[in-house]
């Protein structure tokens, strides 16, 4: 067993335990794991951040392009999002649901781990850690509002059967989730707008435009963008907010995974996860 696998093993071992924790914790009254959560996410952070940047070193770029970098980038800035917000507002109570998320994705690059993906110097190293960075930032967030959305809906439903028990006290205020809400999918569009003009002018440099317009991804990024753009209009037009946006927001979601994952299971897209160039032991 090399230290790669040593590492994702600690890792991912230290969020499965702070999912569970948190589940628990969620679901009974008294238990709380509020002064625990930031040690745990540390622990857990700390091994899988170790792997991602030894690939970074090894391949001398950003390591976001193979399943594991871009899995494992993912799931770290989820964790990064959701510290910001829980250091701001009392949003504790979602790790429940947000923490199971981030363990399932790192699982699902694990296997992954131990290769690492050069990149030929064809692109400008600015411009695309700008475009991989506000892309990962905007899924994030996305993401964040997508679980915020989940728990808006379970406390909704609290509230009109006046069930006012162990997960009620956990979960904030409606008014909280929904002003948190629209915060992460305002900001999440800013990025993914940022993500997208960084890769067209990527485009326009290299030359070889044409090849990339017709790619798949860039369909499916498209029509994120045309989703969450509207749902914010939808947001910001006569003060909207409630169930229907919840439900919204959750839809979103599924624009985000399918173009994060899904559009490379059915159609064959230069944005490809690559497995090529083994990593040392």
């Amino acid at each position: 067993m090399n230290l790669i696998t040593i590492l994702i093993i600690v890792g991912i071992g230290s969020f499965l335990v702070a999912s569970i924790l948190a589940l628990l914790a969620f679901l009974r009254p008294g238990w709380s794991i509020d002064r625990f959560l930031l040690p745990l996410l540390l622990i857990g952070t700390v091994p899988i951040a170790a792997v991602l940047i030894s690939h970074g070193i090894e391949t001398s770029r950003f390591p976001a392009l193979g399943r594991f970098e871009a899995f494992t980038c993912y799931a770290l800035a989820i964790i990064a999002v959701y510290v910001h917000a829980m250091r701001r507002h009392r949003v504790s109570g979602i790790a429940a649901i947000l923490l199971p998320y981030v363990t399932i994705l790192l699982i699902v690059g694990a296997p992954a781990a131990g290769v690492a993906v050069a990149l030929p110097d064809q692109w400008p190293a600015v411009l695309l850690n700008v475009h991989i960075v506000a892309a990962f930032v905007a899924y994030a967030l996305f993401t964040l509002a997508s679980i915020l959305a989940v728990t808006y809906l379970v406390q909704d439903n609290n509230l009109k059967r006046k069930r006012f028990g162990a997960v009620f006290e956990k979960l904030p205020a409606l008014e909280t989730m929904d002003h948190l809400m629209r915060q992460q999918v305002g900001t999440g569009l800013l990025m993914l707008t940022i993500s997208i003009v960084a890769g067209a002018v990527m485009l326009h440099l290299s030359g070889n435009a044409q090849a990339w317009l017709t790619d798949p991804k860039i369909a499916a990024t498209a029509a994120m963008w045309i989703a969450y753009a509207v749902l914010m209009h939808m947001r910001t037009s006569a003060d909207r907010h409630g169930r229907r946006l919840a439900l919204a927001t959750i839809v979103g979601l599924f624009f985000l995974l399918f173009t994060f994952v899904g559009v490379h299971l059915i159609a064959e897209s230069i944005h490809d996860f690559v497995l090529t160039t083994a990593m040392g032991n």
